[in-house]
Parts: C-alpha cells; structure tokens; sequence
C-alpha cells in the first residue's frame, strides 16, 4: 500500500474525480440498493451508466440513469487500513485496493461477472405535505410576512410541500451474456438481417453483406466488431490475445472519452501506455510488418 500513503485522498486527482463524478454514486447503486446482486467479496468495476444529470434547489447533483452496466471480480486483495486516520482515509484505500486488484486480473485475462441494472431516481416526499401555519393577506390571498399585518390578514394553516427526499430504487437487473452483445452489436451498426445473413444498407451507400448468420454464431463479439470496422484477421488475432489489456472507450462531445462495452466502443486505450487507437487508424494499417511494429511499441511499455 505503499502508493496509497503517498498519494493522500485529498490530493489524489483520480480519486477526487471519481467522487465527483457519476461513478461513485453508480457503486453505491449497485452495492447499496441492488439488493437481488450480492457484491460481497467483490469488486464492483461500472463499465457505462448513460445519465442526465439534474441539480435539487440546494444545488446538489443528482444522476438520472438509463441503466448501469457493471462488472464484479473476485476481491483477491485486501485492503489495509493500518495507517488511516478517519473514515474517508479508509474509503480512499478501498477504492485504491480495488483498483488496483481490477487492473491486474484484467491484465492476466479474468473476465467480471456482467449484470445491467435500470435504476429509478424518484422523490420519495412527492405528493407529501405538512401542516403550517403562516400570515395570510386576503385581499391577494396569499401567505405574507409578519410585518406586512393589516386589517385584511389573518393566521391561517396550510398544507405546504415537504423537501424533497430523493432515492433510488431498481426497475429491473438481468445478467448479460455473449448473445446479449452480439444483438447490442448489430442493433448499434444498423445491420438488417435476411437470407440467414447479416447486410449493411444505409442511407447514401450501397447495399452490402457484412457476414453470414454462421460466422455471427461462431464468432466472439470482438471478431464481429473487427469484421464490421473491416479489420484483418491479424489484427482480431492480436487484440482477441490481448483484449484486457485495453480500455474499450467511445467519444462523448460533453464528457469526453467515456468507457464503455466492447460492442459500443469506436476506441481502444492501451492500458500501460496511455495511448488511445481508433478503429479507423487501424484500418490505414495495410502492411504486416507496420502492425507488428505498433504492436512492439505497446509491449515496450508493459514491460517497463
């Protein structure tokens, strides 16, 4: 834990950003009021959680979600506290534990257990009222102050609206499968299916068949990816070996670079250098040797 003492939770940019960020409150979700998943003795790593942020009276932001898609790995580190302070200190060092413990099976090839939840943001005091008793003019027959009493004011009781007390409760919880992404993946890229294949036809190009209903059957959902984004079979070889060692992103015009499922993304971010790949900057690639190279500089810096 030594990174852990050197990086205190308030300094800690990551760790600050994720607190402000959807993703925290995604966790707690899944870990507090997704009560049909038991998380424990795992880690809860949120892959995407498409959202609309709105703000209550205080100012406080609250995140709508669509739905939440999370993976659960095996906690196979512990997390030590022998050097916390308080309770935030110990927050920090869990999520720093689980990190750290996420990354590293990913690396050696473990895959989560994937859930999608659909979260429902709801006031619980909607409807609600309390009884109060304010100054009221009839002449514009409303409650005013005190000090604006005349002839026509007079104590009345009314029902006023309670705060709203917001909360979260789960609609639905299904755990996904290859199947489920490989329908996600077609769906995504528009494909229409007829005679037992699988064709692109979109609007201003023309009609063309992007492969069989065999192939889809047999296939992972990276080969089907690379098969749309017309990518070689040397280049599906690779990242199907290597797939963990990558972050499956897509570009968001407001939030920027967001991660999100392998059938959804348009990027790949390799997790040891930094650097983000584009499926389209892979399909420049035509010569062998070139694609060897990259792939050598992308290993240079996982050794290191």
């Amino acid at each position: 834990m030594e990174n852990t003492n050197k990086l205190h939770y308030l300094r800690d940019p990551d760790y600050i950003k994720y607190n402000e960020s959807f993703e925290s409150t995604a966790v707690f979700i899944v870990r507090d009021v997704c009560t049909s998943v038991d998380t424990s003795g795992y880690w809860i790593d949120i892959i995407t959680a498409p959202n609309t942020p709105k703000q209550d009276k205080f100012g406080n932001i609250l995140w709508d979600f669509q739905f939440i898609i999370f993976d659960l790995f095996p906690r196979t580190m512990k997390p030590d506290y022998t050097h916390s302070r308080s309770d935030e200190e110990d927050k920090y060092i869990t999520w720093h534990t689980a990190r750290n413990d996420i990354d590293k099976q990913k690396n050696k090839g473990v895959v989560g257990i994937r859930y999608c939840i659909e979260p429902i943001l709801y006031d619980k005091n909607k409807g609600k009222t309390r009884k109060k008793t304010v100054f009221w003019n009839k002449t514009f027959n409303r409650a005013v102050p005190e000090k604006w009493k005349n002839s026509s004011c007079e104590y009345r009781t009314i029902d006023v609206p309670l705060t709203p007390n917001w909360k979260y409760s789960i609609k639905s919880v299904k755990k996904q499968s290859i199947a489920d992404e490989k329908q996600f993946l077609v769906k995504k890229y528009h494909l229409v299916h007829e005679n037992n294949a699988w064709y692109s036809d979109r609007e201003n190009s023309h009609k063309h068949l992007i492969f069989k209903d065999s192939f889809f059957e047999r296939s992972d959902v990276i080969g089907l990816l690379f098969r749309i984004n017309k990518l070689c079979m040397a280049k599906v070889k690779y990242f199907r070996a290597n797939i963990n060692k990558f972050e499956p992103l897509k570009y968001n015009y407001k939030n920027g670079f967001i991660r999100v499922q392998l059938w959804d993304s348009d990027f790949l971010r390799h997790r040891a250098s930094g650097f983000i790949l584009d499926y389209r900057y892979l399909q420049t690639i035509t010569v062998y040797e070139d694609f060897v190279s990259l792939c050598n500089e992308l290993e240079a810096f996982e050794a290191q």
